[in-house]
């Protein structure tokens, strides 16, 4: 319950500011049938809405079905490792309009 090394989450800058984690009654459900737009809904709304990010371009959008997408095919066969194993920002900074 609650997260480890830390009980804050989100912007501090932004209206209401971070939020204490700590004060939620339990784990987080698993949601384990969640469609691929729907995963990247629930991915956009913690980033956006309670991390203060902008709203994603379209083509962040994308991205974050495409993750979903891999996500749910890793899950489902068992593979919880990450597809994309090296970072690669010039990509994400180009979907999000700022490359």
């Amino acid at each position: 319950t609650g997260t480890v090394g830390g009980s804050d989450y989100g912007d501090p800058e932004r209206e209401g500011g971070a939020h204490n984690v700590d004060t939620h009654s339990g784990p987080m459900p698993a949601f384990g049938a969640l469609t691929a737009d729907e995963l990247a809904a629930v991915s956009r709304y913690v980033r956006e809405s309670l991390a203060g990010a902008p709203p994603a371009t379209p083509e962040l959008q994308a991205l974050y079905h495409e993750w979903a997408e891999l996500a749910i095919t890793n899950a489902e066969a068992g593979d919880l490792v990450y597809g994309t194993t090296e970072p690669d920002p010039d990509r994400i900074a180009q979907a999000a309009g700022e490359g």
